[in-house]
């Protein structure tokens, strides 16, 4: 952390009654863990059945049984509220922390721009794949023009370099988009700081096109057949599943930045829970802490459900 800053209360009073949540769970599941023993206890001194059991034997384990019964639902009723009640809470810690930590940690707040920087990477793709698709057409066409007898006539002649002509543009459309991406991977590779040290994307798989295509077409028809052969092969395996390869790299970097910020802010929580456990909490009743988060639950619900209503009607204070 850069800086440092004061806690706001809402988030204080959150932590606090997570704390609370959280004793109060150990405590009702080692009761738990109690009323379990002591059930089995209870039920090893069943009465045998029949008349070899005195009524009050039977009476005697029925009042116990019953007792331990009753006691376990009610640590079983306690324990759904408390887990309803943490859920609730932590709804409401996770954003709040969220907001704070943006506002605390640059690293931190620059997550947005990492992201969109990914999401300008990815946009790029159709675009790519558009001057792919018109890669492939002049690979094929290429391809269909030397497979045929040489050129013997000027006209022949000069159909073949119309043919190279286009496949040199198509080329070259398909390193103008990969520039590009180039350009948008470097943007995102500046984006590195201590928090997302390494977001990448790679670079484009084709690049350079222009020069192997003037290369290719300088070559002898055989050795341009098998050349184009491979290169419309590789261009077609990248377009089979709609560039699939390229958009799984921008959601793995994706996931690499939401899960760093995601480990960020859960340690820093980790951290207030600890802090929360040793100087917010006091000894209470497991039901008055119940009682009492609820109240401050429902409060902040109620709250929330009329700031929001105040906000789609902007007359209704005025009633």
């Amino acid at each position: 952390m850069e800086n440092q800053m004061e806690l706001p209360e809402d988030i204080i009073g959150w932590l606090r009654d997570e704390a609370y949540l959280s004793l109060c769970g150990e405590a009702v599941r080692a009761a738990l863990d109690s009323a379990a023993k002591e059930k089995d206890a209870v039920a090893s001194t069943r009465p045998p059945f029949g008349v070899l059991a005195s009524k009050k034997a039977r009476e005697t384990f029925e009042h116990s049984m019953h007792t331990v019964l009753t006691t376990e639902v009610a640590l079983h009723n306690r324990q759904e509220k408390i887990q309803a009640l943490e859920g609730a809470v932590m709804a409401r810690l996770r954003p709040a922390l969220h907001r704070y930590l943006e506002g605390l940690s640059t690293d931190y707040r620059q997550r947005p721009e990492v992201l969109a920087a990914v999401d300008a990477w990815e946009a790029l793709l159709e675009g790519y794949g558009e001057q792919l698709q018109a890669f492939a057409r002049e690979l094929r066409q290429t391809l269909n023009a030397i497979s045929g007898p040489a050129p013997v006539t000027q006209e022949e002649f000069e159909e073949r370099m119309r043919t190279y002509a286009a496949l040199h543009h198509a080329a070259g459309g398909v390193d103008a988009v990969a520039g590009g991406l180039e350009a948008a991977a470097r943007r995102l590779t500046a984006c590195a700081n201590p928090l997302f040290p390494s977001p990448t994307v790679g670079g484009p798989p084709l690049t350079g096109q222009e020069q192997w295509a003037g290369r290719a077409t300088s070559l002898g028809d055989t050795a341009l057949v098998a050349e184009i052969g491979r290169a419309e092969a590789t261009v077609r395996e990248l377009l089979a599943d709609n560039l699939g390869s390229l958009h799984a790299r921008a959601e793995a970097a994706r996931e690499q930045i939401e899960h760093a910020a995601g480990q960020y802010l859960q340690s820093y929580w980790n951290q207030l829970r600890a802090h929360a456990t040793a100087h917010y909490v006091e000894e209470k009743d497991v039901d008055e802490v119940i009682a009492e988060v609820t109240e401050r639950h429902h409060t902040a619900e109620l709250k929330r459900q009329r700031t929001r209503l105040a906000t789609d009607d902007p007359y209704m204070g005025e009633r």
